[in-house]
């Protein structure tokens, strides 16, 4: 199995502002294109934060991540 970690920096420490605001960003839909991080064929995802079971997948993965936030998946070839 692997384990992936998708993280969402967006701009941070790009401009001053990055720094001074919290709570009012909106999270934003990700796709991990597996392909991208030399995967093929079908995975099982694990959400291991949630501890849920994500079901099988191909190719990709689509999920949304909170501003600065972190999805860590395990992945199980089928």
């Amino acid at each position: 199995s692997f384990a992936v970690g998708l993280f969402f920096t967006a701009d941070f420490q790009k401009n001053p502002v990055s720094f001074f605001r919290w709570g009012d960003e909106l999270a934003k839909k990700f796709t991990f294109r597996f392909e991208k991080a030399g995967l093929t064929g079908k995975w099982k995802l694990r959400d291991v934060w949630r501890q849920q079971d994500l079901g099988e997948f191909e190719a990709s993965y689509e999920t949304e991540i909170n501003f600065r936030g972190v999805v860590l998946l395990r992945m199980y070839p089928v």
